[in-house]
């Protein structure tokens, strides 16, 4: 908990953080908990093919989000009747984008407006490039509104299928 609170600028209690066995469970595990059949849930497009299948396979209605070479377009986006949305802004897949600064902070203001979560995924969070990285949308939030996914793998190697979850307080039960 101290190196996200210290990564991301906002405080991170440990029981907000859970473990998972991968991305893929970490949406399972938050649709279950938060969506039910019928309701809408807004998705990269393209996205990774298995989180799809996931949400249709729950019932849920897809927004579809385009994505150009700074992440997920969102003129004209409005969330009103979405119940979660999610991105992967800092590598895309499959696209490899990495959602821009201007784009990630309207993002996180948009989606405050009907308080719709946001479901970011953070494939590369352990990783530490040269210079300063592009906030996060959990940073950017205040640690609000945002359930921010990371895994282990990059750092651990390929095959090691573990990440977590750091949960906002008010979604957490």
């Amino acid at each position: 908990a101290r190196w996200l609170t210290a990564r991301h600028g906002v405080s991170v209690d440990e029981r907000q953080v859970i473990i998972v066995a991968g991305l893929q469970q970490a949406h399972s595990l938050v649709a279950q908990a938060l969506l039910s059949p019928g309701m809408t849930v807004a998705l990269e497009d393209p996205c990774y093919i298995g989180k799809r299948l996931l949400y249709e396979k729950l019932g849920l209605h897809i927004l579809n989000l385009p994505v150009d070479e700074k992440g997920v377009k969102l003129s004209g986006a409005t969330f009103d009747n979405v119940r979660l949305i999610c991105v992967n802004p800092g590598c895309q897949v499959p696209t490899n984008a990495s959602l821009s600064l201007p784009r990630r902070r309207k993002l996180v203001t948009l989606a405050a407006q009907p308080q719709t979560p946001i479901f970011e995924e953070s494939m590369f969070d352990l990783l530490m490039l040269e210079g300063k990285s592009t906030p996060s949308l959990l940073s950017l939030s205040g640690g609000k509104n945002v359930i921010h996914a990371g895994l282990f793998a990059p750092a651990l190697g390929g095959g090691m299928m573990l990440g977590y979850m750091v949960v906002p307080w008010p979604l957490l039960p």
